[in-house]
């Protein structure tokens, strides 16, 4: 029976992180990994189309000329609000010299509006009281099928 005690605090707690990680999200978004004239270097661009300066990455994946090679970046930097074709980096490989690129994602966070978060918090508080209610109706239950002795 003690064990059923702990679920009310398990359920608000797994709603609490669940409310906390929606506040903000990775959003794919226009990017490039262009190779430069010089044939080995690599420039990273993104554009950030969200109203608030932001954290953006791109990951790139490029062929080389070693057979069963490849070569692989990421870059990170905060954007600008709306900027385009922002330069995050420019690598030159050591080891392996880039032919194509075969493959990429880029994303920026977007952040919830003030309004936005607040519809969330009024969501979540909705959800967390559903989910107690559940609970305690549940611990009730359990409780009139095996009574104390």
């Amino acid at each position: 029976m003690r064990r059923l005690a702990f679920m009310p605090a398990l359920l608000l707690t797994v709603s609490a992180l669940a409310g906390l990680a929606a506040v903000a999200w990775a959003e794919p978004v226009p990017f490039s990994c262009t190779i430069l004239p010089d044939g080995k270097t690599i420039r990273v661009a993104i554009s950030n189309p969200f109203d608030r300066d932001t954290s953006c990455q791109v990951n790139c994946q490029f062929s080389t000329r070693s057979q069963g090679a490849s070569l692989q970046l990421s870059c990170t930097k905060t954007v600008a609000a709306g900027a385009k074709d922002v330069q995050l980096c420019v690598r030159d490989p050591d080891k392996e010299t880039p032919v194509k690129m075969t493959g990429g994602d880029g994303s920026c966070i977007k952040q919830l509006s003030a309004a936005e978060e607040k519809e969330k918090d009024e969501d979540d508080d909705a959800l967390i009281k559903g989910l107690m209610k559940q609970s305690d109706e549940f611990i009730k239950q359990q409780r009139e099928k095996n009574p104390q002795r």
